[in-house]
């Protein structure tokens, strides 16, 4: 998908473990994705099962400032992890996950050290 795209997505509003919307806990814990940094590499996790009619579409990273470091489009037989390089200079990340049936969820903010 292309950064216009996900723009898109993420402007029908975005979810997260600290703003879950009228979510339950549960739900917005299986849709956030988790990033785990090490060196200029991001892994983004997420427990979301997949299925035909139910799938985490896209997984994607972006800087502070909003621009688009990386993206992946997912099949619903695709596992829910990624791994992304971050580009050198990047400070923090921050990754974004679309579901097709509720829509974009976002992680916290990650430093990069």
């Amino acid at each position: 998908m292309s950064a216009e795209e996900l723009a898109a997505l993420k402007a029908k509003g975005i979810k997260s473990v600290a703003s879950p919307g009228d979510d339950p806990e549960a739900k917005v814990v299986k849709h956030s994705p988790v990033i785990a940094l090490e060196g200029k590499k991001a892994t983004v996790t997420l427990p979301h099962p997949q299925a035909e009619d139910h799938v985490i579409q896209n997984i994607w990273i972006e800087d502070a400032a909003g621009t688009v470091l990386a993206s992946r489009t997912l099949a619903w037989t695709d596992a829910t992890t990624s791994e992304f390089e971050v580009p050198e200079g990047t400070a923090s990340v921050i990754a974004y996950a679309f579901c097709n049936l509720h829509g974009v969820y976002a992680s916290p903010e990650t430093t990069i050290a």
